[in-house]
């Protein structure tokens, strides 16, 4: 397989289309998914277990996203066992054979990326059904949370999914509820311009010059959140000097 230059992905004209029609296939796909039941796999070997993990839909708990094993301290060993023995023959495979897989992985991940948009479409769903239940029932604890783990996940997945300013965005919406002494003095105007940079990002990933006005707008999020921080903060200095430092989430300047 041949290593091409490195090139961004093209920019998709949802215009054309035969474009349109792939991602509303995509997204029919992945909505027609949810609630699938994972299996557990050890060394190869499929099973599943009597006790399950439900991932649900925190703006709207009776959707089911997923069903997943729940492994016991039985599959600690077998787990242990299957990844020593595959080390044994993984360290003898040359650099060029993994470079191979990775570039193999890249083209599958490449071929399934409308369904990549299609799952941060449904993040994007949820984060603005908790934000419009925060609207029409007010400050709470299940609203804030609900809030929270919506912007939690996107914070989680969306450099998976090709998205990583959305992230960037995600983690400060998170920071704002989570280092604010009093959630209901959060303006809503700061909460609507994170979810709707989010959508923003999300939705317009693929227009000309997106990324330059994406990290713009993610830059000045963080300083007007950092700002907000720091006053409803100042009382709590060393409070302020952990929630204050710079991130440890990796960045584009290569530091």
């Amino acid at each position: 397989m041949e290593v091409r230059p490195f090139s961004n992905e093209p920019v998709v004209n949802f215009l054309n289309e035969a474009n349109a029609a792939v991602m509303r296939a995509a997204i029919e796909k992945v909505r027609g998914e949810l609630g699938r039941e994972y299996d557990l796999v050890i060394g190869g070997s499929r099973s599943r277990t009597a006790d399950k993990i439900q991932s649900l839909n925190p703006a709207r708990p009776s959707e089911v996203i997923g069903v997943h094993q729940k492994a016991g301290r039985e599959h600690v060993e077998p787990a242990m066992e299957a990844a020593l023995d595959a080390f044994e023959s993984w360290k003898q495979v040359p650099v060029r054979a993994r470079a191979q897989l990775v570039l193999r992985t890249a083209d599958i991940l490449r071929k399934r990326k409308p369904e990549f948009n299609a799952w941060m479409e449904t993040e994007c769903e949820r984060l603005l059904q908790a934000r419009t239940k925060l609207k029409s029932m007010g400050v709470s604890d299940a609203t804030r949370d609900e809030l929270f783990r919506a912007a939690h996940d996107i914070k989680g997945e969306a450099e998976t999914f090709g998205f990583p300013l959305a992230g960037k965005v995600g983690d400060s919406l998170c920071r704002l509820i989570e280092h604010s002494p009093d959630f209901a003095l959060v303006p809503m105007a700061l909460i609507d311009q994170h979810v709707d940079a989010v959508r923003a990002i999300i939705r317009e990933a693929k227009q000309a010059n997106a990324e330059v006005k994406a990290a713009e707008l993610t830059a000045r999020l963080r300083q007007v959140t950092d700002d907000f921080l720091a006053h409803e903060n100042r009382h709590r200095p060393e409070y302020l000097d952990g929630i204050l430092v710079p991130s440890i989430a990796p960045d584009d300047s290569g530091m």
